[in-house]
């Protein structure tokens, strides 16, 4: 598919997350949390102490996740940090995105094993954070539970397992917890290692694998297909117009690379049909 590539930002060191909010792409950037304008102007919107990998915007706050901390932050409007969740009881690698469901409990990802280490794969399960605090494991094991989002419906989790090569459809229960994964769609013909993802309105999901985003339908079925001038996307989201918003690498990532600040966010405006 022919798209329109529009570079916002390229100094960037690790971007992930993004999220279409208030008109702006919020996103982490290895430490830091950004607010970016459809223009490219950057806001720092927290420094944090440690690497930062999912950011949620919710009832008026800004969340982020600690990933090798394992633990969830709250950024209030006048950026006063607190802690809003200690997931170390539960996790022991590091934590990666995670949601708010439709009655407000956070579901979070477990990577379940330290890629930067050099681990091998192993499965893990994710957790669900009630509002009143309460923490526990639900749902199934997930390899490497990466990128998600909510269903168009509220009802599922839609979540990226990159080692298994496929995206997963995961019930949210009457009572809140997980219910028995489904297979949306299998990728592993394609090679891709799904990262980040985001949810059309027609419920067919957007990912970020390698140097492509790619649109699948329930069953694997592909809609859309977009080379992209990066050497690793690490996820996209859809913003105003229905325009994706992409953050990538310009180089693969790997355990001994130096960050590089010259990383990208980047608008792609799809075609009418698309």
């Amino acid at each position: 598919m022919e798209a329109q590539i529009t570079l916002l930002r390229a100094d960037l060191t690790f971007p992930e997350s993004p999220r279409w909010h208030e008109g702006h792409v919020w996103c982490s950037d290895d430490h830091r949390v950004l607010r970016v304008s459809p223009a490219g102007e950057v806001q720092v919107m927290a420094r944090l102490d440690s690497h930062v990998l999912g950011i949620q915007c919710h009832d008026g706050a800004l969340f982020a996740a600690i990933a090798h901390q394992r633990r969830i932050v709250r950024i209030d409007a006048q950026r006063q940090v607190t802690d809003h969740a200690d997931l170390s009881p539960l996790f022991d690698r590091p934590m990666n995105e995670f949601v708010f469901g439709p009655g407000g409990d956070i579901y979070a990802g477990h990577m379940g094993f330290d890629i930067r280490q050099g681990e091998p794969p192993r499965p893990a399960r994710m957790a669900r954070i009630r509002p009143d605090g309460h923490m526990a494991l639900t749902g199934p094991e997930l390899w490497f539970a990466n990128g998600m989002a909510l269903s168009v419906e509220g009802d599922a989790l839609i979540v990226a397992e990159s080692m298994a090569q496929r995206i997963t459809r995961i019930p949210i229960l009457p009572d809140g917890e997980l219910g028995e994964a489904e297979i949306f769609a299998d990728l592993s013909e394609r090679g891709d290692h799904p990262d980040g993802l985001c949810v059309a309105a027609d419920g067919s999901v957007w990912y970020a694998a390698h140097a492509h985003l790619t649109r699948v339908a329930r069953g694997g079925a592909v809609l859309s297909r977009i080379a992209l001038p990066f050497a690793f996307a690490t996820s996209c989201v859809l913003g105003k117009g229905g325009d994706l918003y992409v953050t990538a690498l310009r180089h693969r990532p790997g355990p001994d690379a130096p960050p590089q600040a010259d990383a990208v966010l980047a608008r792609v405006a799809l075609p009418a049909h698309s």
